[in-house]
């Protein structure tokens, strides 16, 4: 069977991003941690639950999202490698997770206990310090994007995600990209009809396409709009 140690040096080569977050923390420590991987769409948890890990992403992007007033989910920020998903509620001693949390593309975590989690804030200041830095980015931009999207029509929201996508076939269906955007499915499908009518997307047996072009287009036409 593989030692705990080379076990730890192998996942240390295959995410470099996580050099920088563990080069303090006692071996005995980290070996309580174990590196976990979900699905796009997979859900990591919902708001309510029980905390119970905190995870540090590897690879990948996660979306937090938090329900409106409609009932809708609504994205409140994206997160990407390198940063952390379920501090915030650890670090307030919160029992229950305020947000949810959801692969937004397939992904790879260290899931780590919470015990352990606070231990190690408590034992490494440059730990502590670099949450903080983590978790006021991550408020300061949920924060912008949840007063901003009280004012943005549904176009603009789709607009943005997929600028965000990138070019190429998006795979999302239409609840999904309703419930990034904070929207019905049936809103969404009135934005997707009037994108196309803009010639800003192309649609290929009922996925959304976007060309060069039109995400030049896209992000111009986003530009124009702030």
């Amino acid at each position: 069977m593989e030692s705990l140690d080379i076990r730890n040096r192998k996942l240390m080569e295959k995410y470099p991003v996580i050099r920088e977050w563990i080069r303090n923390l006692p071996d005995e420590q980290l070996n309580l941690c174990r590196p976990v991987e979900y699905e796009r769409g997979d859900i990591i948890f919902r708001r309510g639950w029980e905390i119970r890990y905190v995870y540090l992403v590897l690879r990948g992007s996660i979306i937090i999202s938090s329900s409106n007033i409609n009932g809708n989910e609504m994205c409140v920020v994206f997160v990407q490698a390198g940063s952390t998903v379920g501090e915030m509620e650890a670090m307030l001693n919160i029992h229950n997770l305020i947000y949810s949390a959801k692969a937004f593309t397939s992904c790879a975590l260290l899931e780590v206990p919470l015990n352990t989690f606070r231990n190690w804030i408590r034992s490494d200041r440059n730990i502590s310090e670099k949450l903080a830095m983590v978790l006021a980015e991550k408020l300061y931009r949920a924060s912008a994007s949840t007063v901003q999207y009280q004012y943005m029509s549904a176009n603009r929201r789709l607009k943005m995600l997929l600028a965000q996508h990138g070019q190429g076939r998006i795979s999302d269906t239409r609840e999904e990209l309703a419930e990034a955007c904070g929207v019905s499915v049936r809103t969404i499908n009135r934005a997707i009809t009037a994108l196309k009518g803009e010639e800003l997307i192309t649609m290929e047996r009922g996925k959304i396409v976007i060309q060069q072009e039109q995400l030049e287009k896209l992000t111009a036409n986003i530009l124009e709009e702030v």
